[in-house]
């Protein structure tokens, strides 16, 4: 096994990602803690994931909370893959949409609708 040197940047986020479900930490709050844009945080994560093999896992709960983790055990490996997975078909139908569109006669049949101001 060859091993790989993380980069600071790369040890202070997976020191921060807890392992377990239970004790999974926001984007936000590992934001706050390291000093970084959502952006680039998100961008480390999947270095971690994609170039090492860490099994960065995701909840997104709207009431038992969201966050990520490294998990402990088969059960919440499937919980956090079931966002990812989610997402993935989700996707997956947004490209068979796009690459299924009539280039040329897409807006035809719309009805555009306008007001002075919008309201949000």
């Amino acid at each position: 096994m060859n091993k790989k040197e993380l980069s600071v940047i790369e040890t202070a986020v997976l020191e921060l990602i807890p392992r377990g479900r239970e004790k999974r930490i926001t984007l936000k709050d590992m934001m706050k803690a390291i000093d970084l844009d959502e952006r680039t945080l998100q961008s480390v994560i999947s270095r971690l994931v994609f170039s090492y093999g860490i099994p960065i896992c995701a909840t997104r709960e709207k009431f038992n909370g969201s966050g990520i983790y490294i998990p402990l055990s088969e059960k919440e490996r499937r919980e956090g893959l079931v966002s990812i997975k989610a997402q993935t078909q989700s996707m997956t139908e947004r490209i068979r949409i796009v690459e299924s569109a009539d280039l040329s006669n897409w807006n035809k049949g719309l009805t555009y609708n306008h007001q002075g101001e919008l309201e949000v």
